[in-house]
């Protein structure tokens, strides 16, 4: 678990979850599905650094609240 803001109690990994940090704890991620939840524009920086590490868009999940906002741009 990535949080954003350091607790000190916690330990842990702290900061913004990006394709080093997703290499470091997730290793190779060719044929693995990922599974997105937060506000939307953690959903935007999260699919494109995903992207970055040659991960299908298909592949790539989020929990939806309500609609999408373009149905027409959803996979599947």
């Amino acid at each position: 678990m990535v949080i954003s803001e350091s607790q000190e109690s916690r330990g842990g990994l702290c900061g913004f979850l990006n394709r080093d940090i997703i290499k470091e704890e997730v290793g190779i991620v060719e044929g693995r599905t990922f599974y997105i939840c937060g506000p939307q524009v953690m959903y935007t920086f999260c699919e494109g650094e995903l992207e970055g590490l040659k991960s299908p868009r298909r592949k790539i999940k989020r929990e939806a609240y309500g609609p999408p906002y373009n149905v027409t741009k959803e996979p599947g």
